[in-house]
């Protein structure tokens, strides 16, 4: 079953079993693409929103902590990008 949780104040995590990083990633830039250019009122202001994807792929010998990791490691390489992008870490690196 997939799952959606709040992680921390601004990070939402999504679990897609049975989903290799392929389809994940697509799953990934059709919601980075649907909030691209999307805007919210704050304080008199228009918001602009954007989305910045890190995944991680569940290997052999994993367990939560470090499947986890990954993905932190493959969202900080999105943001360090400028975010509003997807990355994903293969188990050696992160990718785009």
């Amino acid at each position: 079953m997939d799952m959606v949780a709040r992680y921390d104040n601004s990070t939402f995590a999504i679990a897609l079993p049975n989903t290799g990083i392929p389809e994940a990633l697509r799953v990934a830039e059709r919601m980075r693409k649907a909030v691209a250019g999307s805007s919210m009122p704050l304080d008199g202001k228009n918001l602009e929103l954007t989305v910045s994807a890190g995944g991680s792929e569940a290997m052999a010998g994993d367990d939560t902590v470090r499947l986890l990791g990954r993905a932190e490691d493959a969202l900080r390489a999105a943001g360090s990008q400028g975010g509003d992008c997807s990355f994903f870490h293969n188990g050696r690196r992160c990718e785009s």
